[in-house]
């Protein structure tokens, strides 16, 4: 049986060895995809592979946003989501994207839309945000409708249906 603790070693033995995975093709496969980069970052635009990898911000919340910056631009991570108003000139600083912007998210995850109860708050808060994104760029903006809570699926949408 394998442990926890080979599982681990073994895991980071495969990342480890990535970059140089990452090197060897890009010697088999000099040309783009396509005949042309689909990546913009430099530690991307030789890769043969038409990955643009991103990274959710929450896991590493330990991790300063300035430093976790830097370090994720090595990897040739583009794009750092679920930030939010406050950390996007951080990522901007970095020539990191958000792909999935936070910001409307006073009630957590698990509380959302599928509460009628809440419509009224929520509203309020995507209308601020909503304008915050814009100016900075971005398109998207998560939003989610919150646990089941008992819930069947039609009345989850009809709930969600503002």
């Amino acid at each position: 049986m394998i442990s926890r603790r080979d599982v681990i070693k073994r895991l980071a033995q495969a990342l480890a060895g990535a970059p140089l995975m990452e090197a060897l093709s890009s010697l088999t496969h000099p040309e783009p995809v396509l005949g042309k980069s689909l990546f913009t970052t430099t530690a991307r635009k030789n890769s043969a592979t038409p990955i643009r990898h991103s990274v959710s911000r929450w896991p590493f919340n330990q991790i300063p946003l300035e430093d976790f910056c830097q370090q994720v631009k090595t990897f040739g991570i583009e794009s750092v989501e679920l930030v939010g108003p406050d950390e996007w000139p951080i990522l901007k600083k970095y020539g990191l994207h958000c792909a999935m912007p936070n910001g409307a998210d006073r009630l957590g995850l698990t509380r959302g839309f599928n509460e009628p109860s809440l419509h009224e708050q929520l509203i309020e808060d995507y209308s601020r945000v909503i304008p915050l994104v814009a100016d900075a760029g971005y398109d998207k903006l998560i939003c989610f409708s919150g646990n089941r809570n008992g819930l069947d699926d039609e009345e989850g949408l009809q709930n969600c249906s503002v």
